[in-house]
């Protein structure tokens, strides 16, 4: 395969593949980590309102921290931006109000 050929290839899984998608998130482990606490206690679903105040407590944690980029002092509003790009994505669902793992989680 030539260069600009696969070149391609990559930036398409990097807009399109779920694993890649997750990885060019920065703050991809510390919202994955949270959701995976809400799903695992919460399997039929998370109230879309609970997921966005526990992920906004975990930036809060990590606000300082330079590996992430929890979003300045609004985590709340940070929370629900980084949630909504999830559901843009399709790694997680949102029905009647309740977030739901998808398989790409």
């Amino acid at each position: 395969m030539m260069l600009h050929e696969m070149s391609q290839r990559l930036v398409s899984l990097r807009r399109n593949h779920p694993a890649w998608l997750l990885l060019a998130s920065r703050n991809a482990p510390l919202t994955l980590s949270s959701l995976q606490i809400l799903v695992d206690s919460h399997p039929g679903g998370i109230d879309f309102d609970d997921a966005v105040e526990h992920l906004a407590g975990v930036f809060g944690i990590y606000a300082n921290d330079t590996e992430f980029d929890t979003g300045g002092e609004d985590h709340s509003q940070a929370a629900r931006r980084e949630l909504r790009k999830w559901l843009k994505r399709g790694l997680i669902v949102e029905r009647d109000g309740q977030v739901m793992a998808t398989d790409a989680l």
